[in-house]
């Protein structure tokens, strides 16, 4: 699953408004509404290393040694993977998991 950042507020809907600098998913938007709006520059996709090279990722109690077993090593496989079966995995509470993710996106991958 493709993450994009939107270099502008993108009203999606009635009520979803994608604040700009905000990275989201591309199941939010039309698939023609991806094309007319990377084509426009109005989003970019997000390029993110791997999970390794983050700093303090490897730092969590092995868990990123897991991740790298059941073949999650990128931003994408990370965000892609339901909270549920990555916390199942890496015995944590979701909550945990959500917090990591936020973390990816507010302090790693901000613009």
């Amino acid at each position: 699953m493709q993450h994009y950042r939107a270099h502008r507020d993108l009203i999606v809907g009635h009520n979803l408004i994608i604040p700009q600098g905000s990275i989201f998913s591309e199941h939010m938007l039309k698939k023609d509404a991806v094309t007319k709006l990377l084509d426009a520059g109005t989003i970019s996709p997000v390029y993110a290393p791997p999970l390794a090279q983050l700093p303090g990722w490897d730092g969590r109690g092995g868990k990123a040694e897991q991740l790298r077993k059941i073949k999650v090593t990128t931003f994408e496989a990370f965000m892609s993977r339901s909270v549920e079966d990555l916390a199942a995995a890496l015995k944590v509470k979701a909550e945990t998991i959500e917090a990591w993710r936020e973390e990816i996106l507010t302090v790693h991958l901000k613009p």
